[in-house]
């Protein structure tokens, strides 16, 4: 016996032309069919036809390929890009600015290579890619936060809520900045030329100005910083030359000082010199006096001038004696001295030739690195401009529509592939 509770029965009325699904209330109320006719009881509550239809018709229409899943994929996409382009986004202004990076020690044959040739200057490539890099860099956007205050200068109210720093996509982090300022600034170098631009988004033109301009002095700075590291690594090898033969040149002299004042000598080849001078005159009186006593002992044995003469002979044997004893023989103070002397001079005569050379070398490595120097010559100033050139709003709606619609598109062929293959 039925209880109140309902029951899934499958009732169809007596024509078969319309059906009810399992699911469908009944009332148990009603009495059993109990003549045998096998009419069924008519249904309590009815279903509803139109309520199916309608969800048969928009589970049509959402399915890929239909014209709701379309309109979601492609046509809202494009019109919240119209939306945002043409209603909310601010207008960005560029600022443009064209340098070139040569040294007078590189040639390059080519364009304005060649013009630069004829000047003796030329182009210096991997120089010019690394001030490309900085000006991209992080130290890049350092360098315009600490002048200009990039965050206040982008995070304005007047710029649109994606447009400005911080923005939902970006946040509020340096890194976000970071990509912020990826967007807004570019370097770019044409190698056929050697000119590099350097191109800047800014939301005002005067902001776009002043970040180029910032950053084009910024780059003046990192090549004045490679000279220097440049002029420094090439004198510095140099530098230490001249340092250490300065030290032996003082060395020297100290040596030569300490030598004077231990001998007494103020010069002893000048010391040498007299004393063999002496020796000389003294070679020479006692000849003159051999002679003349000679003579004298002929003409007069028994004169007095002979004993004079003879004890003048002998003051002249032993001054010569110890004379030729101080500076020819062994012990001689004049020889060891002399020898001390010589050696000490020997070396201050090379370490002042050592000292002159490395002087030379130094003079030379300062010309050579001056030759080497880098400048950073501005072809076009960065500009002032007077009209928004971005953002492009129809070509960016556009943009959207078409790489919506191709996302569609390649959702719709693996749809109707997948469905292809199930029912294979």
């Amino acid at each position: 016996m039925a209880t109140a509770k309902e029951k899934q029965t499958l009732i169809a009325e007596v024509d078969g032309s319309k059906r009810v699904h399992a699911l469908d209330p009944v009332d148990d109320r009603m009495p059993p069919d109990k003549s045998g006719t096998g009419k069924i009881q008519k249904l309590v509550f009815p279903p509803s036809e139109s309520l199916d239809a309608m969800v048969d018709d928009w589970k049509s229409r959402l399915r890929i390929g239909g014209i709701g899943s379309f309109a979601i994929l492609v046509l809202l996409p494009t019109l919240l890009a119209g939306l945002y382009f043409f209603v909310i986004a601010s207008d960005q202004y560029v600022s443009e600015a064209k340098f070139i990076v040569r040294s007078s020690d590189k040639q390059q044959v080519g364009g304005l290579g060649a013009l630069l040739q004829t000047t003796g200057l030329g182009t210096a490539p991997e120089e010019t890619y690394s001030v490309i890099d900085y000006l991209v860099s992080r130290d890049g956007l350092r360098a315009v936060d600490e002048k200009l205050d990039y965050q206040a200068m982008m995070g304005s109210d007047q710029i649109d809520f994606l447009g400005r720093f911080p923005n939902p996509i970006d946040g509020d982090t340096r890194e976000g900045m970071y990509d912020h300022y990826q967007r807004h600034v570019i370097a770019l170098h044409d190698p056929s030329s050697g000119v590099s631009e350097l191109t800047v988004k800014g939301f005002t033109p005067e902001s776009a100005e002043q970040i180029a301009l910032t950053l084009l002095d910024s780059g003046e700075l990192l090549i004045n910083r490679m000279n220097e590291r440049a002029l420094d690594d090439a004198l510095q090898i140099a530098r230490d030359e001249v340092r250490l033969a300065e030290q032996r040149v003082l060395n020297n002299q100290l040596a030569m000082k300490a030598f004077r004042v231990r001998e007494g000598i103020v010069d002893p080849e000048a010391e040498s010199e007299q004393a063999l001078e002496l020796i000389s005159e003294l070679k020479g009186r006692r000849a003159e006096i051999r002679t003349e006593l000679n003579l004298t002992s002929q003409v007069s044995p028994e004169s007095v001038r002979n004993n004079m003469l003879s004890e003048q002979l002998i003051a002249i044997e032993k001054q010569l004696a110890a004379e030729q004893a101080r500076v020819i023989s062994e012990n001689g103070a004049l020889i060891g001295a002399y020898a001390d002397y010589a050696k000490l001079a020997l070396e201050g005569e090379f370490a002042g030739q050592a000292l002159l050379t490395a002087e030379a070398n130094l003079a030379s490595a300062r010309v050579e690195a001056s030759r080497k120097q880098l400048y950073l010559e501005r072809i076009v100033e960065p500009n002032r401009p007077d009209y928004a050139r971005y953002p492009k709003r129809f070509l960016s709606v556009v943009t959207v529509f078409m790489t919506a619609f191709l996302i569609y598109a390649i959702i719709w062929l693996l749809y109707v592939n997948a469905r292809e293959h199930r029912h294979s």
